[in-house]
């Protein structure tokens, strides 16, 4: 029940997500979909996102269309390596 909950704790854990979780839970609530819509918590969620950059890979294999995300090197000089077999 999420009125035991503390609303700016599940404020902060909402903004931890990734947004495709976000928006697979929208659905499922009509309160948490009015917190994702929310104007501050639209702001936190991109400052956080923003705080995280990631690569995102995408390629086709006989056909199919495949994607990885990856987390970016905080360091620009580190090498990304990639083993996709």
């Amino acid at each position: 029940n999420s009125e035991s909950i503390p609303a700016d704790l599940i404020f902060e854990i909402f903004s931890r997500l990734t947004a495709k979780s976000l928006s697979r839970f929208r659905c499922l609530s009509r309160e948490w979909a009015s917190i994702f819509c929310s104007r501050n918590f639209t702001h936190s969620f991109l400052t956080r996102s923003s705080a995280r950059p990631r690569l995102l890979f995408t390629f086709y294999v006989d056909g199919k269309l495949f994607s990885y995300s990856a987390p970016q090197p905080r360091n620009p000089d580190q090498d990304l390596w990639l083993d996709l077999s």
